[in-house]
């Protein structure tokens, strides 16, 4: 048994039974690193020189700020080719519109003329249809057809009685024939002729829509990732000049004023997360190679313990 003066010697210090928690404790060598899918480089998909750089190593960005702007005569001539491709589109949809209504007018005309109507019923039902040159084609053949039509009954009782000679009946009816063969044949072949410019037409308005998917698809891959990401809306001739933009929306609208002054060749790249500028690599007029990293952001609020 131990004295009390060796048990004070020892520092043994006595209490009542407890129960708790035991917890063991390591001291280790270790280091904070950056959560990877937070430390994120702002690189440029094209190359071209460097207008702005826009915020400084320090600086707090949030996701879709701008964060540089690039000058990149590649993409200025992609973009070009995406207004030029748009407004062959907007030709091509106009005429497949146009030809649909003569397509439908026409349609209708023959209709018309198969029931028998008069040339001026027909003048003016379809007054305000689009028939192109069909029109004057078409008529001018019924119109003809039912003149021949009409002679053939106003000499058929004088025929009949001997007042005229049988011959020049005849003559009138072999006129009718000929007459009523052209009208069907104007009429099939007008029906042919415009459901073929009807489908020429959709065909190339289809086109010109492909080829403006390509050219936008061309240019998305040119602007990457980091830049905003190219839409038809972007090259509307109008927008409203009172919308709220914030975010992606307001690098959007950026880039349509930039396009509007006829600098097609901008691009602004822009921050892919919240987070602090951590390190800058080039300045405003150095150029800039596809690849090449400008920035590099990370989101401090979450690192790795390794």
């Amino acid at each position: 048994m131990l004295t009390p003066e060796k048990i004070a010697a020892a520092q043994v210090e006595v209490g009542s039974v407890q129960s708790t928690a035991m917890q063991s404790q390591r001291t280790i060598a270790g280091r904070l690193d950056y959560d990877q899918e937070r430390h994120v480089a702002v690189q440029s998909a094209c190359g071209g020189i460097i207008v702005a750089m826009r915020v400084q190593p320090g600086d707090d960005v949030s996701a879709g700020q701008v964060v540089a702007v690039i000058s990149s005569p590649e993409v200025g001539e992609a973009r070009a080719e995406v207004r030029s491709n748009l407004a062959e589109t907007r030709l091509a949809r106009t005429k497949q519109e146009w030809q649909a209504a003569v397509c439908s007018g026409v349609e209708a005309l023959a209709e018309m003329i198969r029931s028998g109507r008069s040339p001026q019923e027909i003048t003016s039902a379809l007054e305000d249809e689009s028939l192109g040159a069909f029109r004057e084609k078409l008529v001018t053949a019924y119109t003809r057809s039912r003149l021949a039509q009409k002679l053939v009954d106003n000499t058929r009782i004088a025929a009949d009685s001997g007042a005229i000679a049988s011959s020049v009946q005849q003559q009138r009816e072999s006129e009718l024939q000929a007459a009523s063969a052209a009208l069907d044949s104007v009429m099939e072949q007008s029906l042919f002729e415009v459901q073929q410019l009807c489908r020429a037409a959709t065909a190339d308005a289809q086109q010109a829509q492909r080829l403006v998917d390509i050219s936008l698809q061309r240019l998305s891959t040119l602007l990457g990732p980091a830049a905003v990401p190219a839409t038809v809306e972007q090259f509307a001739p109008h927008r409203d000049e009172a919308s709220q933009e914030s975010g992606r929306d307001a690098a959007a609208g950026s880039m349509l004023d930039a396009a509007d002054e006829g600098q097609l060749s901008h691009v602004d790249l822009l921050a892919p997360i919240a987070g602090t500028v951590e390190e800058r690599n080039l300045s405003t007029g150095e150029r800039v190679v596809a690849g090449q990293t400008l920035y590099t952001v990370a989101d401090v609020s979450h690192l790795w313990a390794v």
